[in-house]
């Protein structure tokens, strides 16, 4: 697994060498007290005025004795694009290609304030379309990469991508319950929680996730990978 991420990195550093490009390394644990990471996300871009290119990869680092086998993911995508919303939230948008080119969200961002609590929106129907048009013939659950319960909303076709049960569950427990849990204690009411939820696909071209990346100081570990499998 290390060998190939190891490769996919350097070989877009050896193609860009004269170029400034930002690279990421984050590593996964199961809890505070554990000193092995379960895995690893690897990230290189280079942004430019109109868009962006990126190298994505998950690097599994599982235990001898976990029998759940995730694969390693590593791709390359570019021409990407910012969408900025009124309520201070950023998704950054590529294209897929599920027999024909769509768009496809590559990750979402959002600030999140007591206030915006109450601001989720549900499903509509555009979104169903969209994310059905996502999942190809796999089943799937409409999910929201920022939740309805954290001010995400539902009627942005860039917010909603098809999960598994599974996944969604995961959002809810790993990364919902925490937020809300934090804006509970009345010492945080004027305070703000950053957010980022980078989605992970198995190639450049499909469509459908194959799991998440979580960035947010509140969730448990501060970061975590869900599955999307």
């Amino acid at each position: 697994m290390e060998n190939q991420g190891d490769r996919c990195t350097y070989n877009y550093l050896k193609e860009h060498n004269s170029e400034e490009v930002m690279f990421m390394l984050i590593p996964f644990y199961e809890n505070m007290s554990t000193s092995r990471p379960y895995g690893f996300a690897v990230f290189i871009m280079k942004l430019t005025k109109s868009n962006a290119q990126l190298v994505k990869a998950y690097i599994p680092n599982p235990l001898k004795s976990v029998s759940e086998t995730i694969s390693p993911y590593i791709y390359s995508t570019g021409n990407l694009f910012n969408v900025e919303r009124k309520n201070e939230t950023l998704h950054i948008v590529g294209v897929g290609f599920d027999k024909s080119p769509v768009e496809r969200v590559e990750a979402a961002s959002k600030s999140v304030r007591l206030s915006d609590l109450t601001t989720g929106t549900d499903l509509d129907e555009f979104s169903k379309k969209h994310t059905e048009s996502l999942a190809g013939n796999e089943p799937y659950v409409p999910g929201l990469l920022l939740s309805q319960k954290l001010g995400g909303k539902g009627d942005d076709p860039y917010n909603v991508v098809p999960m598994t049960p599974k996944a969604l569950e995961a959002f809810k427990t790993r990364v919902e319950v925490p937020v809300l849990e934090y804006f509970k204690d009345p010492a945080n009411k004027h305070e703000r929680v950053a957010m980022t939820v980078i989605v992970m696909y198995a190639d450049y071209a499909s469509t459908r996730p194959v799991g998440f990346i979580v960035l947010c100081k509140q969730s448990p570990n501060n970061s975590a990978y869900i599955p999307n499998q």
